[in-house]
């Protein structure tokens, strides 16, 4: 993630750490800008993106970080808005031929 994204308030959740502390700081961090912060969250609540157009099982974490200042009532509405994009044609269809015949997936950047 470079500086940019850091300064608009992005962050990379690929792999996180299993441990209770990093949860609990990102969490915290979620709530006080849901509570407090002007503008909207976004994320992809599969936690990344198919590569190859099919449909990834949710991960509720973040979601769940998102209605909890909502269920105890320090937040009166929360919109919850779900966007898809789909393409007829895949759009790293090459990269994805390289993975099926075993070759390492590359490491996402925005560069």
């Amino acid at each position: 993630m470079d500086h940019g994204e850091q300064q608009v308030g992005g962050w990379n959740g690929e792999d996180p750490p299993a441990d209770h502390l990093y949860w609990a700081i990102l969490s915290e961090y979620v709530q006080t800008h849901l509570v407090y912060g002007d503008r909207p969250v976004e994320f992809f609540v599969e936690g990344t993106r198919s590569r190859v157009g099919k449909s990834l099982h949710p991960k509720y974490g973040l979601l769940q970080m998102v209605l909890e200042p909502f269920l105890r009532g320090k937040v009166f509405d929360i919109l919850v808005v779900p966007v898809t994009t789909n393409y007829d044609k895949l759009l790293e269809e090459m990269l994805y031929s390289y993975e099926l015949l075993g070759f390492p997936k590359p490491k996402e950047s925005t560069s």
